[in-house]
């Protein structure tokens, strides 16, 4: 998945630079890149969490696995939403700009 944002995000940002950087900044796009990059180390974390989960016997262990997994699935679905985010912001700005560009 994050192969996918990551090109999702390369789309939008030629699409910005088409738009002269009008639609969002730099830093927005820089920071979406490290949200994207910071998604990496959660996949890694959260793959550890469950291969441990699936060897633990002692229950306590294995609450705290399923506290920590439960944990990176609220940071995955905040990373998500930045995304959704931007991508919203690129569909009603880009359309507002282009209504603008044809009646001009």
């Amino acid at each position: 998945m994050n192969d996918q944002l990551k090109k999702t995000l390369q789309n939008l940002e030629q699409l910005n630079q088409y738009l002269n950087n009008q639609i969002i900044t730099q830093n927005v796009l820089k920071e979406e890149e490290e949200n994207i990059h910071q998604m990496n180390d959660l996949d890694l974390n959260t793959s550890e969490h469950l291969n441990q989960l699936i060897k633990t016997k002692d229950i306590n262990a294995i609450m705290e696995h399923i506290g920590y997994v439960d944990v990176n699935l609220g940071l995955y679905e905040w990373h998500l939403e930045q995304m959704r985010d931007i991508t919203e912001k690129f569909m009603g700005l880009y359309r507002e700009k282009n209504a603008l560009k044809d009646i001009e």
